[in-house]
């Protein structure tokens, strides 16, 4: 069963925070394959990171904020415990706030990235400080839906993920994609 989720004024302030971070760039994802007509080899195609948590579900990389800590600098932290990645706080930009639980409000921020620190995400990932007990794996999803009906949808309805990750991500496709 779905947890309601409450879309709040972005940067609302709970009881308790979190701030959870998008990773996302655009590529010519499909470039290699000669096979495919030339429109879609040279079509960009929105990318965004999740993780796989530890309670086995997909979400953002982020979490709690502590206590005297801004949700920007929060956002940085957790970043970097999760993904052994450093990211200018200057650049996250707040996407959306909404109320998960009673008592916490998820604060959702958008960075855009290169192809390249994609790979350096990879590569620094096993030695993140919580790899292997917070989260166990990195994906990028490509925010695009095929005419045989798979694609970013069919993971949306499919896919268990963490409490307004689906809306998030469609909120990133309608802004970036």
């Amino acid at each position: 069963m779905k947890r309601k989720v409450i879309e709040h004024i972005p940067g609302s302030l709970g009881k308790r925070n979190a701030a959870f971070v998008g990773f996302h760039f655009k590529s010519k994802a499909w470039r290699g394959f000669e096979s495919l007509p030339v429109e879609a080899r040279n079509k960009e195609i929105l990318q965004v990171a999740l993780n796989l948590r530890w309670d086995s579900r997909f979400g953002f990389p982020g979490g709690l904020v502590e206590e005297g800590e801004s949700l920007k600098h929060g956002a940085v932290r957790e970043v970097r415990e999760e993904l052994n990645f450093s990211i200018d706080e200057s650049k996250l930009e707040l996407l959306c706030t909404h109320q998960v639980k009673d008592d916490l409000n998820a604060h959702f921020f958008t960075y855009e990235i290169t192809e390249e620190e994609k790979r350096l995400m990879y590569k620094n990932l096993l030695d993140a400080p919580h790899f292997g007990f917070e989260i166990s794996g990195l994906i990028f999803l490509q925010c695009v839906n095929h005419e045989s009906g798979k694609g970013v949808d069919s993971f949306l309805e499919n896919t268990s993920l963490a409490p307004a990750v689906d809306i998030e991500i469609k909120k990133l496709m309608e802004k970036y994609a």
